[in-house]
């Protein structure tokens, strides 16, 4: 593996395709390709909801950002349909193949393919592949997801790293802070929830100490 624009790249996108089980030499049994390498490969055939299972799989080999983003991948190839589930698929690998930027034009061009419900959810990747290239655009991307749709399944997670980048830039903490608790608002059950209602705590001390409090 090696490491270009902020996203982990994966050696040998393309993989031979393995044998069948009655041909496989005992020494190479199927199932050895790493998770990760054979959803790659699942990816970019006919089919990219096939890649479900292995990137599952990949999971809890991976940490911090790119764990989620691969949640992300799941559940936005779980939610587009036709069309815009190619082009989702297409942009995850061209960020695989070092190329963040051609994959984050990919998943904005595929906006006007999803229905405006899993608009969201395409929008939260987009920001984990600018994350890589352009931190100020994935700003953007998760301030409208924060402002527009606070009742979306990806908005808690969202506002947190929205207040994490906003936190050295004291003009915008108070907005920040009423958009995580909008958020909140919206989404008290989240599994994110206890940690962004820390970070809106924290948010509010800054503000108190700076005067700047309500």
């Amino acid at each position: 593996m090696r490491v270009a624009g902020g996203i982990v790249l994966v050696a040998g996108l393309l993989l031979t395709p393995l044998q069948g089980a009655g041909q496989a030499p005992p020494s190479l049994p199927s199932d050895t390709t790493p998770p990760l390498e054979r959803a790659l490969e699942l990816l970019g055939g006919e089919d990219p909801l096939e890649a479900r299972a292995p990137l599952l799989e990949a999971v809890p080999q991976e940490s911090g950002l790119r764990r989620t983003a691969l949640l992300h991948l799941v559940s936005v190839l779980d939610r587009v349909e036709g069309p815009a589930r190619g082009h989702v698929a297409r942009a995850f690998l061209l960020s695989e193949e070092g190329a963040p930027e051609e994959a984050h034009e990919a998943l904005m061009g595929s906006l006007d393919e999803v229905r405006d419900e899993d608009r969201v959810a395409v929008l939260a990747l987009a920001a984990f592949v600018a994350d890589g290239f352009d931190p100020a655009r994935a700003e953007e991307h998760r301030s409208w997801i924060v402002e527009e749709r606070p009742e979306a399944l990806e908005a808690p997670e969202a506002a947190l790293l929205l207040a994490r980048y906003r936190a050295p830039r004291m003009s915008l903490l108070e907005e920040t802070a009423e958009h995580v608790a909008e958020v909140l608002t919206q989404r008290p059950d989240h599994p994110m929830a206890p940690e962004l209602r820390r970070e809106l705590e924290r948010i509010q001390r800054l503000l108190q100490d700076s005067g700047g409090g309500r």
